[in-house]
């Protein structure tokens, strides 16, 4: 990609009063800050209130004291918003603050867009983006399988015992990995089924996945409702592609891979990403084509990611799409500005949102990314036993291309389980590459493990 002719401002930017933005999320750090490289002033609303975010912003309001005070609304009214992380709860603020806020101004007459463009908003679209049939057939038309996938409702007077193969509960309103659970016991009776299966209802058996001695016997308080979908697992390794989007076309701007670890009961809590990684170039066209549907259908307007599985075969399956800016973005974003491809992915987002031309992105550094660049990986910390925190003291123990994020005030007590921060690491290519014309190719998490265990271990004294 090169750079845009101008800037990466929406063309008519002056339309953004005060070139402010109103960003809500779960965590908004990165997004934030790369708003502030675009020079917009940012109002931020998130879970956390980490110190970086807070530095990052012009106004900041945690979601909970928002969420409390009607009137914090009004100083968001005259900007538009973008929802930029997923949020698990919180839901009917985000609506309220789409129907509240300004509308993002378009770079060309409303004639030139679908009717489904206007507003930058999934809301719009809600039942689409969760809809697992919609997907599924998307999925088929261009040659990416779906997994088989079961909707559930609460109207159910039968149990269903499913067969061949392990299944995971997913529910729709979660973000992280926090809704995903080991299907470890009968669940309603199901009135969809995706991907042309049959399966038969028959009497609840005992459940036999590797956490039914967790849930056996027992109700399960962290169960997802009864409208979460059921989906067969598929082993294999998670990825994310990045995509732009305008409304009417689409450009994929690079693929990483997911990183997950297990947290209590959860088996598959997001823990960092990294890339941007190398695909076939037929897998990396099918992905260009998935996306360029979704936009024809939606009129999506900003940032999409496309969340999928490569197994064993080398065959690839489709997961779930999230029309926002994900946990991927910032690395997608750091290689974008070495490589002199944008001087802010928001900036680049912003004019998409406002219905710029994508003509000027380059596609083969996307599907290539292994030409040139370094590899990013970032990682979230955990906390193993409660901690104090100290930036301090951790300071002189990080690498020299490792940047501390998402870090809270220093002699906050962080309990067991929690993220602490988050380090987000320049890694040689290389390195990488040598390990993969080996045959022993690693996640670049193994080869720097011992910097984490270092900086776990120093919070820990």
């Amino acid at each position: 990609m090169q750079p845009p002719a101008e800037t990466n401002w929406p063309t008519n930017r002056t339309e953004i009063p005060g070139r402010t933005v109103v960003l809500i999320g779960a965590s908004i750090r990165s997004a934030a800050q790369s708003a502030k490289l675009a020079s917009f002033r940012v109002l931020g609303i998130d879970q956390f209130g980490d110190i970086d975010t807070r530095e990052a912003c012009e106004h900041f309001w945690e979601l909970d004291e928002f969420s409390s005070n009607p009137e914090f609304l009004t100083h968001c009214r005259r900007f538009p918003v973008l929802t930029v992380g997923g949020l698990n709860s919180h839901r009917s603020l985000v609506e309220s603050l789409e129907k509240s806020c300004a509308a993002w101004p378009s770079a060309h007459p409303p004639s030139a867009h679908p009717p489904s463009a206007h507003p930058p908003s999934a809301r719009r679209w809600e039942s689409r983006w969760d809809d697992p049939q919609w997907l599924a057939d998307l999925s088929h038309a261009c040659d990416l399988k779906f997994p088989t996938t079961l909707q559930m409702t609460d109207s159910a007077d039968r149990p269903l015992s499913l067969e061949g193969g392990r299944w995971l509960r997913k529910s729709r309103n979660s973000s992280g990995g926090l809704g995903v659970r080991w299907n470890t016991a009968c669940l309603p009776h199901t009135t969809s089924l995706f991907n042309g299966n049959v399966i038969q209802e028959t009497e609840c058996r005992k459940p036999t996945t590797m956490d039914e001695s967790a849930t056996s016997g027992n109700h399960d308080p962290n169960a997802p409702p009864p409208n979460a979908v059921l989906q067969r697992w598929i082993a294999g390794r998670v990825h994310g592609a990045t995509l732009i989007c305008n409304g009417t076309d689409s450009r994929l701007l690079g693929v990483c891979r997911s990183l997950f670890t297990r947290k209590s009961g959860l088996p598959f809590v997001y823990r960092g990403s990294f890339g941007p990684v190398s695909l076939p170039t037929d897998l990396t066209s099918r992905l260009q084509r998935l996306g360029k549907r979704v936009v024809a259908e939606t009129g999506w307007r900003g940032l999409l990611n496309i969340d999928f599985l490569i197994d064993r075969q080398g065959v690839a399956w489709i997961l779930e799409l999230n029309p926002r800016w994900s946990g991927s973005s910032e690395v997608i974003e750091q290689w974008m500005l070495e490589r002199k491809q944008t001087t802010s992915l928001f900036g680049t987002v912003a004019g998409a949102i406002c219905g710029n031309s994508l003509e000027s992105f380059d596609q083969c550094s996307a599907i290539h990314p292994s030409s040139a660049g370094h590899l990013y990986l970032k990682r979230i910390i955990f906390a193993r036993r409660k901690v104090c925190f100290s930036r301090q003291q951790l300071m002189p123990i990080i690498n020299q291309h490792d940047q501390l994020c998402d870090y809270p005030l220093d002699g906050s007590w962080i309990p067991k389980g929690n993220p602490i921060c988050t380090l987000v690491s320049r890694v040689p290519r290389t390195e990488f590459n040598l390990q993969a014309s080996s045959g022993t190719q690693k996640s670049p998490v193994l080869t720097h493990r011992a910097s984490l265990l270092r900086l776990l271990e120093t919070l820990e004294r």
